[in-house]
């Protein structure tokens, strides 16, 4: 651990979401803590993280700390894993990837969410959940070139419109071709 002093101030390093800092830490306050977990035994911290995590057939989501049931409809695979599964349940799973990947709030989504009235904007099916990759669930649609979040169309919508790479002359054109072919 690498520590800097200063007027007898102590900053050690840490990594944190994969960026080192220091952080102001008394080395008493470390040495006191470091002590009280090596006097922990394994067996104990192993079973105190394991009940804190699960409840009968459930398991605490790392994110909304919520208890649900351990299996493929909340949780994703996870083959490397302990029980098999991610740390985060499958809504809040979406939710990060959405505002990560595609910096729309959680907020933003909601509202636009509810502006759709649940279905989707092109086909007008009915979503029955908010996640999922079947043909009827949503699908988070963005410009490929500016990268802005447009709506939550269906994936076969959504898919649909990747195939035509988001340009409208290659829609009108296949809307033409339908029309001449019926």
């Amino acid at each position: 651990m690498e520590e800097k002093k200063i007027n007898n101030t102590y900053f050690v390093k840490t990594m944190y979401k994969g960026e080192s800092k220091f952080s102001i830490k008394c080395r008493d306050c470390i040495n006191i803590r470091r002590q009280e977990l090596r006097s922990i035994p394994k067996e104990i911290k192993k079973k105190r993280r394991y009940d804190d995590m699960y409840m009968d057939d459930k398991k605490k989501c790392s994110t909304c700390k919520e208890f649900k049931p351990m299996n493929l409809d909340n949780f994703q695979k996870r083959p490397g894993g302990s029980d098999g599964f991610l740390g985060r349940c499958r809504d809040c799973l979406i939710k990060y990837r959405r505002t990560n990947n595609y910096s729309v709030s959680s907020k933003e989504q909601e509202k636009i969410w509810k502006q759709q009235g649940m279905n989707c904007p092109i086909c007008k099916i009915i979503f029955t959940r908010k996640w999922g990759r079947n043909g009827n669930d949503p699908a988070l649609d963005h410009c490929h070139t500016s990268g802005k979040f447009r709506g939550f169309p269906c994936n076969n919508c959504n898919r649909g419109l990747g195939y035509f790479m988001d340009n409208v002359g290659f829609l009108e054109s296949a809307i033409d071709y339908l029309r001449s072919s019926a």
